[in-house]
């Protein structure tokens, strides 16, 4: 019987560290998606298997990823919080996305670069910025009060994107969610 327990004692623990390592969360990203470069023009999904966030004062940058690599060779999208404090104070009611400027409190950016590796000649994948829609955050870490929640959750839909190199040409209307835990650590974190 103590073998038993032993076994199932040990077979809990492993679910455990499985189950809360760095780099794990919930999320999805879907739409539409054109791109003449890459002969993509339709239906878009991927589901990030890999979650990261970057602290750094009242700044947080936050990675979904379809794998761990490097970002340049994964679909991935960067959200980019440009002022903890204020978005903290706006959670659970809708943000503007700005590309730049003195309003754009969140940035969207998604990388296609495991769908389509190589944008022209370059060896650069397609890169699109987001131009027009609203994020809502459910929960948001704070870099300033690393002894609050560590959750990170938020939703957007119908996103507009572009290549700002070629807007006409490569462009997405994109809605997605994520929701995991900041985890100060390798590899989620490129610094200590």
């Amino acid at each position: 019987m103590a073998a038993s327990s032993h076994k199932q004692l040990l077979a809990l623990a492993l679910l455990v560290l499985v189950g809360c390592h760095t780099g794990s969360g919930d999320g999805e990203v879907t739409g539409s998606v054109t791109s003449v470069a890459c002969n993509l023009d339709g239906a878009f999904s991927f589901e990030p298997s890999f979650f990261a966030a970057n602290a750094s004062h009242d700044v947080l940058e936050i990675r979904l990823q379809s794998s761990s690599a490097f970002p340049d060779v994964v679909d991935g999208l960067t959200v980019a919080v440009n002022h903890v404090p204020e978005v903290q104070a706006s959670l659970g009611a809708p943000i503007p996305i700005a590309l730049t400027g003195a309003e754009a409190l969140v940035q969207l950016t998604m990388v296609f670069g495991k769908t389509c590796p190589v944008h022209l000649a370059d060896g650069v994948p397609v890169l699109m910025s987001a131009i027009e829609g609203e994020i809502v955050f459910d929960a948001l870490y704070s870099p300033e009060h690393p002894t609050d929640s560590k959750r990170i959750a938020g939703h957007f839909e119908d996103v507009r994107f572009v290549d700002p190199a070629s807007p006409d040409e490569s462009f997405a209307v994109l809605s997605g969610h994520f929701d995991f835990l900041y985890s100060r650590g390798r590899p989620a974190q490129p610094f200590p």
